[in-house]
């Protein structure tokens, strides 16, 4: 009995110290790891940007140029003859259009000299030059959920039309491992009403200045603001008491719906009478609007200039530059190095290689999109009044004065590949609204929009470096969002937000950046 009890102890202690050792081992590789990560990250930090002594910093300020040794020279930029110490300057990179509402509304501050910089000859140019032109607090819910790995999964094994497709590329994205587990970490319920609420804040907010400014100036002609709020359509009731959770969450954190039946919803939109599809119930939200998004990201510049912001294009930021104690000293760009006191980082996707030279990992993931805007035509007597929406996700249908502007489709790991056939998913699913539509008549444009694990921005300075921002991560909502996130990084950089909003769209939500 006693030797049978001695051989059970020193089994379940042998088996103790291989769990303890292999617990070790998992400690140590973790650790090892750790030391990995942040030595690779003072590396890159070390070799990608630009470091000044004292006395250089001195000869870039008085001369505007600063010879660094190995037959180098910084050349100083022409805006830093403008430069006034009693000010903050500000400058912020990309000039799309999350870059321009930040310029517009730092801009309102006489205290700050904002500085827009833009690689390209025109702000606007890449994905807010034709996005879909929604702004739509009711579509402010996490695309970034179970129902979309459901989508992908059903895209990888299907060959038939999808509204979400996946691309190998994907699989080669940088820290895409990081993302993926960032996003297991956000897909509980309790988690993406949080990103829903967080959204609508932003949303609601950019609203509300935007009908400040709509009492300012005629936007309704001046950036085609024609449509009339934003109708759903369900095919069964089955599919509208389906989305009646989804509608309750975003009632909840204000955004309204009014249900509508057939009949009503004909006779508020004519337009889909003749649609053949069966459409059982709709329900409309009047929080919505649209705008040209070039426009509209044309005019926030033209207003952040009013305001004494410099909107300069044609100039490509390279990097940082610090002091020797690792201070901001400002940005070397295509056109010279700018002092300044603040950098946003504004510029979308491209973010992530930006903020790759201070060693920190940037959530985002490229998600291609596609619009497709065709004339009103023969639809001129009864016009499109209110954006249309799918339930399928698939399509969507915005009026921009005599056009309409298609979008949906997302390609998950897409960067700038054109695809035909994506188009003409796309276009096959408009036939339902629009039966003679041409796919050779329309103008079709893509673009890449950057989305976080949650699908909220990231908004907010960014760790280690206190006068350096970011705002970028805003998904396919960047019209909607756009002026709502300029808000909130004003009010962070003025230290006037509260620390738990703050929080909601700080990069430190996630894990291993």
């Amino acid at each position: 009995m006693n030797g049978m009890k001695s051989k059970h102890t020193t089994n379940k202690f042998s088996l103790m110290s291989i769990i303890f050792r292999r617990l070790l081992v998992l400690a140590g590789l973790g650790g090892g790891y750790f030391l990995y990560r942040k030595a690779l990250t003072h590396v890159i930090y070390q070799n990608q940007n630009v470091f000044l002594n004292a006395e250089l910093v001195e000869e870039l300020k008085q001369k505007n140029v600063a010879d660094v040794g190995g037959n180098r020279i910084l050349i100083g930029s022409p805006h830093n003859k403008t430069y006034n110490s009693s000010k903050k300057r500000i400058v912020i990179i990309g000039g799309g259009l999350v870059g321009a509402a930040s310029a517009y509304e730092l801009s309102k501050n006489p205290e700050y000299d904002v500085i827009l910089i833009e690689k390209h000859e025109q702000v606007g140019n890449e994905t807010s030059f034709a996005n879909g032109t929604i702004i739509s607090p009711s579509l402010c819910y996490p695309w970034t959920s179970k129902l979309l790995l459901s989508k992908v999964f059903k895209s990888i094994f299907s060959s038939s039309d999808h509204s979400v497709s996946l691309s190998y590329n994907l699989l080669f994205e940088k820290y895409i491992f990081t993302w993926v587990l960032n996003l297991l970490f956000n897909l509980s319920d309790d988690k993406i009403e949080s990103s829903c609420r967080r959204l609508i804040r932003l949303a609601l907010e950019g609203n509300k200045e935007l009908e400040t400014m709509k009492q300012k100036n005629k936007l309704d002609d001046e950036l085609d603001m024609s449509s009339m709020g934003t109708i759903y359509l369900y095919p069964t009731e089955e599919f509208y008491k389906s989305d009646e959770g989804l509608r309750s969450v975003k009632s909840k954190y204000g955004v309204s719906f009014k249900e509508m039946g057939y009949d009503e919803l004909i006779k508020n939109e004519p337009f889909l009478k003749n649609v053949k599809d069966p459409i059982k119930k709709a329900a409309v939200s009047y929080n919505d609007s649209n705008a040209d998004s070039l426009k509209m990201t044309q005019f926030l510049c033209e207003m952040a200039k009013r305001n004494g912001a410099i909107i300069d294009i044609g100039n490509e930021f390279q990097r940082f530059m610090f002091d020797r104690k690792s201070n901001l000293l400002g940005v070397v760009t295509s056109q010279g190095a700018i002092i300044c006191d603040k950098v946003v980082i504004a510029g979308g996707y491209s973010s992530k290689d930006m903020i790759h030279k201070l060693g920190i990992r940037l959530p985002l993931i490229p998600v291609q999109g596609y619009t497709f805007t065709v004339p009103n035509k023969d639809h001129a007597k009864t016009p499109l009044k209110h954006t249309i929406v799918d339930d399928s996700g698939l399509v969507f249908l915005a009026p921009v004065k005599d056009k309409i502007r298609i979008s949906g489709i997302a390609d998950i790991g897409k960067v700038n590949e054109f695809d035909s056939k994506r188009l003409d998913t796309l276009v096959k699913a408009a036939k339902k609204y629009i039966p003679d539509i041409d796919a050779n008549e329309g103008v079709s444009w893509t673009q890449v929009r950057p989305f976080t694990p949650d699908d909220v921005p990231i908004i907010g300075n960014l760790p280690g470096h206190e006068n350096i921002y970011i705002n970028t991560g805003h998904g396919s909502k960047g019209l909607t969002l756009c002026i709502g996130s300029g808000k909130i990084l004003k009010d962070i950089i003025e230290n006037r937000q509260k620390n738990d909003i703050e929080k909601d769209y700080s990069i430190k939500r996630f894990y291993l950046i």
